[in-house]
């Protein structure tokens, strides 16, 4: 990230905090309301699950974020653009792009199985307007695709997804030579140390990371939100078992979410975890620059599970038709110690 928009009294401005700027996130002015998938707190806002939101919010949030799209489009000009989740991005690329621009979708689990699924008879009109005028649709199994398929209901759907597994850029995610490794997990402690995040972060990071050593450990990485649905818990309760077979196997969990007392509870009962303070703030660069010091990074999920290893290339395939699809012309840091 190398500039941030925001606006201000109705006006964009530019903070530009190195040149060249590649990446330029905006953050449209929606208000103190936040509509998420699954409930949790995050500072600064309310946060409330869509299904608890009026229609009238729901419209207002539509509308704040399109207003910001359609500015920002007149402003860069893009090529084509991606929506993530089911809802509500991709209704909000439809009714501000107005066909102007390409739009793809990517689907993911929280919006279509945690707020579309059950509650298809409100939610599922602006899903099936987001998915009518995308270009295309991405999905990272089969699974969610035939989920997709069943929720909305749509005839010319299965024409139109793509099967995109999730992956790695191994040229940046890969096992590190110890000395790198270990300096690399220094620096990160150090600049942790010097200036904590304002958000999500605590002193005791860079104490937590400095735990682990390349040299003498097999590093294994989570990154992600503390809640039930992501998974980690099966993780951390299988940990027992992957230190019976590799003892010096070592975990390290970067994220925050309302789950970490669940969680800190969990480890105290497997007494094989030491549970230091919060870490680099959630989606920071801390997460992935110290996951990226590990061997592998595991991705736990409630109904699918993948661990991948840092090396590997063989999880960023060409996009390609689902199978059977016809084919046309989407912080804490924690150690585990052996």
């Amino acid at each position: 990230m190398d500039a941030v928009g925001r606006w201000r009294i109705g006006s964009l401005h530019i903070e530009i905090f190195r040149e060249p700027v590649r990446c330029t996130v905006y953050l449209p002015d929606i208000g103190g309301l936040l509509p998420v998938y699954v409930a949790d707190r995050y500072a600064g806002f309310a946060a409330k699950p869509f299904p608890d939101l009026t229609d009238a919010e729901i419209e207002r949030y539509i509308t704040a974020n399109g207003s910001a799209v359609r500015e920002v489009v007149a402003a860069v000009q893009p090529d084509a653009a991606l929506a993530n989740h089911l809802v509500m991005g991709p209704v909000i690329l439809a009714r501000a792009l107005d066909g102007q621009v390409r739009y793809a979708v990517k689907i993911h689990g929280s919006a279509l199985e945690y707020t579309v699924r059950p509650h298809v008879g409100r939610f599922g009109r602006y899903a099936r307007e987001g998915l009518q005028a995308a270009g295309g649709v991405l999905v990272g199994s089969r699974h969610t695709a035939e989920s997709l398929w069943e929720v909305v209901d749509m005839p010319d759907l299965p024409a139109r997804t793509r099967l995109l597994p999730p992956g790695v850029d191994t040229r940046r995610f890969h096992p590190r030579p110890v000395g790198e490794a270990t300096a690399r997990l220094a620096k990160l402690a150090e600049r942790l140390e010097a200036d904590p995040p304002a958000w999500g972060g605590d002193p005791g990071a860079a104490q937590a990371l400095l735990a682990a050593d390349p040299a003498r450990d097999r590093i294994v990485s989570y990154v992600g939100k503390l809640i039930v649905s992501k998974g980690v818990d099966l993780l951390i309760g299988a940990w027992p078992l992957v230190v019976h077979e590799i003892p010096a196997a070592r975990l390290i969990v970067a994220g925050f979410g309302a789950y970490r007392p669940g969680l800190m509870d969990l480890t105290r009962y497997w007494a094989v975890v030491t549970w230091p303070p919060p870490a680099t703030s959630p989606g920071g660069a801390g997460n992935s620059r110290a996951a990226r010091q590990g061997n592998c990074i595991s991705w736990p999920r409630s109904w699918t599970a993948s661990t991948v290893p840092c090396g590997s290339g063989t999880w960023l395939p060409r996009p390609r038709p689902c199978t059977g699809c016809t084919s046309p012309g989407g912080s804490s840091t924690t150690t585990c110690p052996s």
